[in-house]
């Protein structure tokens, strides 16, 4: 094959057989940010359990590690809008730090003019490190990391392999429901209250493991939309 041309044959090699759903499973995206944020988010929120943290002011630092080839499209540090902020690995880190999550609504206006959020987010060194596995987009062998550094002296370093979500990581019910309300009150103007047919909807999706076929989620979708 000539140097540079496209190897059609091996890319395509797989193509249906078998599909990515059946080889790889049905994954929630629990996080809005950038999926290659949510292992380091993990670590994150369980640095911030184990600390006790209640103030964003106790971290004197804060180092962050993942692949190389996940770091080149996370390329910002202090976002200036909602597109940077979602693809920033130390804002996404200071605001699970900060708040014991990473929601919709941290990603809005009003969420990055958080000054203290904003001053952690400059606390965050992100390096890259090199795969061990580069053919796996998430090596369960080779964790993500968040380390942090309190101004009393404490530090814990939290590891990940597989960010919640992931197949063989799946969302509880109540945590399902709550990215979904979630999801639910940025677009509305009633403060996330699900009418009937958005409770139906959410039914639906959180039952979609166990469906024989998507007629009850169309319809339900239907209904709310």
């Amino acid at each position: 094959m000539p140097e540079g041309a496209a190897d059609f044959h091996s890319a395509l090699a797989k193509l249906g057989d078998p599909w990515g759903i059946e080889e790889h499973g049905l994954g929630a995206k629990v996080y809005p940010s950038c999926g290659y944020t949510h292992r380091c988010v993990d670590a994150a929120i369980e640095a911030r359990e184990k600390l006790g943290i209640g103030s964003v002011a106790e971290i004197e630092g804060v180092s962050a590690s993942l692949p190389t080839f996940h770091l080149s499209v996370l390329p910002y540090g202090v976002p200036q809008d909602r597109t940077e902020a979602l693809f920033s690995t130390a804002y996404c880190v200071a605001t699970a730090l900060a708040t014991g999550n990473n929601v919709v609504e941290d990603f809005s206006p009003q969420g990055l003019e958080r000054e203290d959020i904003l001053a952690l987010t400059r606390r965050v060194e992100v390096s890259a490190r090199e795969p061990k596995r580069p053919e796996l987009n998430f090596d369960p062998d080779d964790p993500d990391s968040v380390e942090v550094r309190l101004v009393d002296g404490r530090r814990v370093c939290c590891e990940v392999p597989i960010y919640t979500g992931a197949p063989g990581r799946d969302l509880d019910p109540a945590r399902f429901r709550a990215k979904f309300e979630s999801c639910h009150r940025s677009y509305t103007d009633n403060g996330g209250v699900l009418d009937l047919s958005a409770a139906a909807l959410v039914e639906a999706a959180a039952s979609l493991h166990a469906a024989q076929n998507l007629l009850a989620l169309t319809t339900a979708y239907g209904a709310a939309t």
